[in-house]
This record gives structure tokens, sequence and C-alpha cells, in this order.
């Protein structure tokens, strides 16, 4: 992890080479001193030039570059100035009007009521904004100019969200957006664009987020990947009865049970060898993996039949793992591998009962 958490961070700096320290956490969640000796560091691993406000200059450097820049852009306030040039004005000047003064430019700040207005026109247009993007988008400090960002918010007559319910409407809104541009979308689209559980964003799952886009949720379409459809249906019989027939030719015909029904389950195959049993089910999956669930429903199997071995035969692995949870996971084209691990199963089981007797 690691190397991965440095990577992200050098990554991120390269997209954004102007980044600081806080915005570098807030993109990435990670906290540069964790993972590097500081800050330069990264610049240097990333191929980038320093910016001035990590370089090291004398007092007559800085002061010489805030007068340059406030020649170059009159107005600029005391905020943009440090965001600039990495430089505290207080320090170098003891006040923005001191440095306006020996730059020869007139100093104008912005009346409090001007800057207060601003802001709530800023909300009103984007009711969902925190203040980090209000300070950026107005060059201003929002704490200066009220006693809260929920105050600003009364002020500006817009009803008023946490953090934790802005980031949830922000993620509705872009699940939203997303079906909008993609009307044939599955629950699993949805969750690996978003990077987001729609089951969990919308208290009515994928059908409320479909609805709430103003897109038809149709029902076939779910169906796709699915054994609803004939030919798909088809296929994953085919694929079974294979399985059953090359299990039958190895271990006995009496060995191997097919559509096992206990409980209102059925169980692909049941395979009993030397007292020891096996559950094993067929999954012909073409557009995707298996999931989770898949291995849920094995272990459940297990308990209710008394095996003591899972397996799943599959199209595609679930992120490649032969083993999730204590359930072996073959592809079809390792049916050698599976008939091995069956045989090695069934002799150690041998080795035991023999060492009883």
């Amino acid at each position: 992890m690691s190397a991965e958490a440095r990577q992200i961070i050098i990554n991120y700096l390269k997209k954004h080479p102007n980044a600081t320290i806080k915005d570098i956490q807030r993109g990435t969640r990670l906290h540069v001193e964790r993972y590097f000796p500081s800050i330069k560091t990264v610049y240097k691993l990333a191929n980038l030039t320093l910016p001035n406000r990590l370089k090291r200059r004398s007092l007559a450097e800085q002061k010489r570059e805030i007068i340059n820049l406030i020649r170059k852009k009159p107005g600029i306030s005391i905020t943009e100035i440090s965001s600039k040039t990495g430089i505290c004005i207080g320090r170098i000047f003891g006040s923005i009007k001191k440095a306006y003064a020996l730059a020869g430019v007139e100093y104008s700040k912005k009346p409090k009521h001007v800057v207060q207005r601003n802001i709530v026109k800023y909300i009103q247009k984007n009711n969902l904004a925190t203040h980090y993007e209000i300070n950026n988008a107005l060059k201003c400090s929002l704490y200066k100019n009220f006693k809260s960002l929920r105050h600003a918010y009364k002020i500006a007559g817009v009803k008023y969200f946490n953090q934790q319910q802005k980031r949830t409407i922000k993620k509705r809104l872009e699940i939203i957006n997303f079906i909008k541009h993609n009307q044939r979308a599955t629950q699993r689209d949805v969750n690996s664009a978003c990077k987001t559980k729609v089951q969990e964003t919308f208290n009515g799952g994928i059908r409320e987020a479909y609805e709430k886009a103003g897109v038809s949720y149709d029902i076939i379409r779910r169906n796709i990947h699915g054994a609803a459809l004939s030919q798909i249906r088809e296929s994953a019989t085919s694929l079974e009865s294979k399985i059953v027939k090359i299990l039958r030719k190895n271990f006995g015909l009496n060995s191997v049970l097919e559509q096992v029904k206990i409980n209102n389950c059925r169980i692909d195959i049941v395979l009993e060898l030397n007292s020891k049993k096996f559950v094993i089910e067929v999954k012909d999956y073409r557009a995707k993996p298996i999931c989770i669930s898949e291995i849920k429903q094995v272990n459940r199997y297990l308990t209710i039949t008394g095996a003591t071995v899972g397996i799943i035969i599959t199209t595609k692995r679930l992120n490649n793992k032969d083993n999730i949870n204590g359930i072996k996971i073959f592809e079809v084209a390792e049916i050698d591998k599976l008939l091995s691990y069956i045989r090695e199963q069934t002799n150690n089981t041998w080795q035991k009962l023999k060492g009883l007797k």
C-alpha cells in the first residue's frame, strides 16, 4: 500500500503542479508527510520544477517578487498573493497597505458589504458550495465576513446541508447524470463508473435512480447478464452437462449428483468420494465475473448439505482470485486443475480414514 500511496500522490501532483500539501490531502485522502520526507521530494520524483513558494529566497527577493506582482495585477488580494508566491505579507511588509505603497500602487480594499454580497450571490447560484469552494472562487475568506457557513446560507436564503448531506446529494446527481448518458447501464456499471453503491445512495436502489433521471427502467435490460434469455440459459445448461460428464468419467457415475434440490435450493452438482462431500456450482457468465453473492450462495449450500468443500466453476473469476472465503474457484479452461484438486482432497481423507483403522 505504501508504494501505491506514493504513486497516487506523485500522479496527483503531475496533474495539479500548483497543489499545496492540503490540496493533495483533500484530493487523494493521503498525508504527504507519511510517505515522503517533504513536499519537495514529491516534486523531484514527479520531475516538476519547484514553485516559488517552496524555493529559498532572501528577504529582498521576496519583497521584490511581491512588489512586481502587485504592479502587474493592481487590486490583487492578500490571499491571492500568498497563494501565488507562498510568502506571508504580514511577515515581510507588516500589512498589505505597506506592500501596495512600496509598489507605488493605490490600495483600495473592497468594502466588507461588497464581499458579503458576492458570497451570498455565489451561494444562491451554487447551493452545495463548501467554504473551500467559496474562498477559491471569490479569493476571500468566508469566515472573516460571516460567523459560519451556515450563517452565510441563512442570509442567502438557501437551505443549508452539512458535509455528509452535500456529498450524498452530489453523488446522487453524478449517478443521475451518468444514467442519462448511459440509459442501459446496470447497477454494476453505475457502481463502477461513479465509485459508489447505488443501492445505498438511493433508498429505492437502481429503480429510484432511473426514475430520478427520467429514464424508463427496462426490466428486459437487466436480464442481459442473467439466465432469463433463452440462449444464455441454454449455454449455461450445456456447460453444466459437460462438467457432469467429465466428473462422472473420472470419479464414477454414482458419485455425481446433478440438480440436487434441498430446502428450496437447487444445487448444480454434489460430488461424494471417500466420505468427502463437494458442492459444485457452475456459473457461465460472459459479460461479468462472479461476485461475492455467488460465494455466499455456495457457503449456504455447504451449511445445508454438511459438505466440507465448496467449488465454483466459472468463465470469469472475481479479481483473478482462486480462493475467496474458503471457496475454490476454477475457470472452465482449468478442468485438469479441478480434477487434481478433487483427487488431492479425497486422497487426504482416505489417508486419514486409513490411519484411524
